[in-house]
C-alpha cells in the first residue's frame, strides 16, 4: 500500500534505514549461501602406479573434484599425418587409446570425486607447423579436429551402460596465454633473423583468436553429448613475463587475453568491442601469488589472488554485455593454485606461514566470487630434479611422506581478523559437512568455546566473536580442529610461488 503523502524528515530517514538494513541482511545471507568447493590436481600421482593411493588421499583432503589431464596426442594416433580411415569423432575407433583416462576417471568416481577433464596437447597431424619457430608446444591447432576429439571424449564418458563413468566437467586447454601451450602468441613481423626465426609484434595477439575458435568448437561438441555438461574456459597463467621473452614465444597477460577473448575494453568503463560471442559455463584462472593471499600482481595486466575481484568484474561485465553465450551467468573457478614450501625448496614459503596463507587464500577466493579452488599438487615432486614442491604431502624415497600443515589448512580452512571491538571469523568445515562449529580461543592451556555456529549446506560458516586477548583462535567441527589462527597478522613477504626452479 502506497502512502497518501510524500515521505519527509524522520519518517523518510527511518524507512530508508530499514530498507538498507533489509538489503544488507539479504546481501549477507546471499553471500553466506554461496557454494564453495575444493579440488586437487596432480598429473603424476593420478596417472602413476600408486594412483589408488593418490585418489584415497585426494578424498582425504576434503576435495569434491579432481582435475585430470587428457593428453590428446597420447590418446589419439601419433604421426605427422592423420591415419587413413581414422574416425576422430568415434571413441571406439581402434586407433584411440583411452586406457589411462579410463583408469583415472573410474578411480575418481569410485572414491566419491567428480572428474574435471582438461583436454590439451594436439597430435602433429592436428597442427599447422609450416611456420613453426621451435619444436616445443602446439602450433596453430585445428579447431575442427579439436572438436572431433572433444566429441569422442564426451561420448566415451557420457555415462552409458557398460561404459566408463559419466564426466560432467570439461576444460578446454591449459594456460592458452603461454607459448608453452599454444603458439604463436603474437603475429610475426619483419624479416627473418640469421637463426631463421622472426620477431613477434606484441601489438598483435593471435593465440587468443585461435583459442576462441578452439573453445567454441569444443563447447558445441561437449554440449551436444549432454546439454548439462559444464565447459570450463580460460585456465590462464597469472604472469606475462618480459618483452624479451617474445624471442621464445612469450605470453599474453591474463587480463589482456581475457579482454580480447570476450571482446571487452579496458577499465574504467568496461564495454564491448566486437560482436563475437564465446561459449562456456565456467571461467577459470590460475591465481598463483608472489606473497600473501591479499597480494596483487606487479604488472598491470597480470592476475594473482588480490586481483580476483577485478577479474570477476570483467567476467560479469562480459555477461551483461552478452559476450558470453549461455543460459546462466558463468561460474568462477581457480583450476590451479599453490605455493612451494621450505622444506624441501629453500626458496619456498616456510611451512607454518604457508598453512596460514592457504586458509587465507580460500577465504579471499570465496570473497571474490570463486566457487571452486584447485590445489596443485598432492605430493612434492622429487627435489631438486623436478620444479614443484607444493604438495600437501612430503615425498620420501618410498613415495608418500608425512602430510604438511597445509593439508589441514586446505581441508579445514579457518581465518580470524580483528574488526573494531570484535573478531570476524570465516571457515569451511572438512569436506563441507554440516556439523556444528565451535569457535574457540586459547586461554592458558585450555581452548574455551566463545560461540557455536551452524554452517550452510556447503560447509561455509562465519560469525563475529569477542576476544579479550590476542591469543590464537580455532574452529572445531565433526571431531576435528582447524590449525590455530593468530590474530597478529604477519607482514606480507615476497616468495615466488614456484620457488627455486622459477
Amino acid at each position: 500500500m502506497y502512502p497518501s503523502r510524500p515521505l519527509r524528515g524522520p519518517r523518510l530517514i527511518l524507512l530508508l534505514a530499514v530498507a538498507a538494513a533489509v538489503l544488507a541482511e539479504s546481501a549477507s545471507t546471499a553471500a553466506d549461501l554461496r557454494p564453495f568447493e575444493t579440488a586437487v590436481a596432480d598429473p603424476t600421482a593420478f596417472a602413476g602406479s600408486d594412483a589408488p593411493s593418490a585418489f584415497t588421499r585426494a578424498r582425504a583432503t576434503g576435495a569434491a573434484v579432481v582435475r585430470l589431464f587428457v593428453t590428446w596426442s597420447r590418446v589419439a594416433p601419433a604421426g605427422s599425418a592423420k591415419p587413413a580411415g581414422f574416425v576422430a569423432t568415434n571413441p571406439d575407433d581402434p586407433a584411440y587409446d583411452w586406457s589411462s583416462v579410463d583408469r583415472q576417471v573410474t578411480l575418481a568416481v569410485a572414491h566419491g570425486l567428480e572428474p574435471l577433464l582438461v583436454l590439451l596437447s594436439a597430435p602433429l597431424w592436428a597442427q599447422d607447423r609450416s611456420d613453426a619457430q621451435w619444436n616445443y608446444a602446439d602450433w596453430r591447432v585445428d579447431a575442427g579436429e579439436f572438436a572431433a576429439f572433444a566429441a569422442a571424449a564426451g561420448t566415451r564418458y557420457r555415462g552409458a551402460d557398460r561404459g566408463p563413468p559419466r564426466v560432467r566437467y570439461w576444460q578446454a586447454w591449459n594456460e592458452p596465454n603461454l607459448a608453452a601451450y599454444l603458439n604463436p602468441q603474437y603475429a610475426f613481423t619483419g624479416p627473418r633473423r640469421p637463426d631463421g626465426t622472426r620477431f613477434m609484434d606484441p601489438r598483435r595477439p593471435v593465440a587468443v583468436l585461435r583459442y576462441r575458435e578452439l573453445l567454441n568448437a569444443f563447447a558445441d561438441a561437449v554440449h551436444r553429448v549432454h546439454a548439462d555438461n559444464l565447459v570450463v574456459a580460460g585456465g590462464l597463467a597469472p604472469f606475462s613475463g618480459r618483452p624479451s621473452d617474445l624471442k621464445w614465444g612469450g605470453s599474453t597477460a591474463p587480463f589482456r587475453f581475457m579482454r580480447e577473448l570476450l571482446c571487452m575494453s579496458e577499465r574504467p568503463r568496461l564495454r564491448q568491442t566486437c560482436s563475437v560471442r564465446v561459449k562456456f559455463d565456467v571461467w577459470a584462472h590460475h591465481a598463483y601469488t608472489s606473497g600473501d593471499a591479499s597480494h596483487s600482481a606487479t604488472q598491470a595486466d597480470d592476475a594473482s589472488l588480490g586481483d580476483l575481484p577485478r577479474m570477476k568484474a570483467l567476467l560479469d561485465a562480459a555477461w551483461l554485455h552478452k559476450r558470453i553465450a549461455g543460459h546462466r551467468r558463468p561460474r568462477f573457478w581457480i583450476t590451479e593454485f599453490s605455493w612451494d614450501t621450505a622444506p624441501p625448496d629453500p626458496q619456498g614459503v616456510p611451512l607454518a606461514l604457508q598453512a596460514r596463507w592457504t586458509s587465507e587464500a580460500l577465504y579471499q577466493s570465496w570473497r571474490s566470487g570463486v566457487s571452486l579452488l584447485t590445489w596443485f599438487l598432492l605430493r612434492d615432486q622429487p627435489f631438486p630434479a623436478a620444479p614443484y614442491q607444493s604438495g600437501l604431502w612430503r615425498r620420501t624415497n618410498r613415495g608418500w611422506g608425512k602430510p604438511k600443515p597445509t593439508l589441514q589448512a586446505f581441508r579445514f580452512p579457518f581465518v580470524a581478523y580483528r574488526r573494531g571491538a570484535g573478531v570476524l571469523t570465516w571457515g569451511r568445515t572438512p569436506a563441507g559437512q554440516r556439523a556444528t562449529v565451535l569457535l574457540q580461543q586459547k586461554q592458558g592451556e585450555r581452548w574455551v568455546t566463545l560461540r557455536r555456529l551452524t554452517p550452510n549446506k556447503t560447509g561455509i560458516f562465519s560469525g563475529r566473536v569477542t576476544a579479550g586477548s590476542d591469543a590464537p583462535l580455532r574452529a572445531a567441527a565433526g571431531g576435528e580442529t582447524s590449525i590455530p589462527f593468530s590474530l597478529r597478522v604477519p607482514p606480507d613477504r615476497f616468495f615466488y610461488p614456484f620457488g627455486t626452479r622459477a
